[in-house]
C-alpha cells in the first residue's frame, strides 16, 4: 500500500502541485468555482497521499520487524499485524463525521490516550475528555 501510495502523491503532485495553484494568478482568474475547487481538491488529496506513503512505509518496516504482531484471530485463526496500525486510509477519507475522522487517524495515539487518561478520568467530572485532550495537546 505505502508504493501505491507514493506513486498516487507523485502523479497528482506532478500534475497539480500546491504551490502553484496558491500563485498562479491564471488558475485564480479563470474557471468556475466549481472547477477550481475539484483541482484545489485532487491537489490535496495528491499532498495528502505523501502522509499516507510515510505512515504505511513504517507500519511496513514495524511489521517486518516483528513489532506489529498483534495475536490469532479467534474466529478465523488468521495472524493478525495490525498493533501499531497508525492510519485507516478508507475509514478517515470516507469519515461521516469528525468523531469517525479523529478515529481513524493516529490510531496508536488514540488507543494509548483512551486507556492510560481518558479510562482513569472518573465519570462523575464533567470534563472528562479534558485530561486527554490536554495530553495530546502537550505532546504536539
Amino acid at each position: 500500500m505505502a508504493m501505491f501510495y507514493f506513486g498516487l502523491s507523485e502523479v497528482l503532485s506532478s500534475k497539480y502541485p500546491t504551490q502553484a495553484l496558491l500563485s498562479d494568478e491564471k488558475f485564480l482568474t479563470s474557471g468556475n468555482v466549481f472547477t477550481r475547487f475539484g483541482i484545489q481538491l485532487i491537489a490535496l488529496i495528491g499532498y495528502r497521499t505523501r502522509y499516507y506513503f510515510a505512515w504505511k512505509f513504517s507500519e511496513g518496516a514495524i511489521i517486518l520487524s516483528g513489532i506489529g504482531f498483534n495475536g490469532i484471530d479467534k474466529d478465523s485463526g488468521e495472524y493478525k499485524w495490525d498493533r501499531v496500525e497508525v492510519i485507516d486510509v478508507p475509514n478517515f477519507d470516507f469519515a461521516q463525521s469528525l468523531r469517525q475522522a479523529s478515529a481513524a487517524w493516529n490510531k496508536t495515539t488514540n488507543y494509548w490516550l483512551k486507556r492510560y487518561t481518558y479510562d482513569r478520568c472518573k465519570p462523575s467530572h464533567p470534563p472528562r475528555e479534558g485530561p486527554p485532550k490536554g495530553i495530546f495537546s502537550f505532546r504536539h
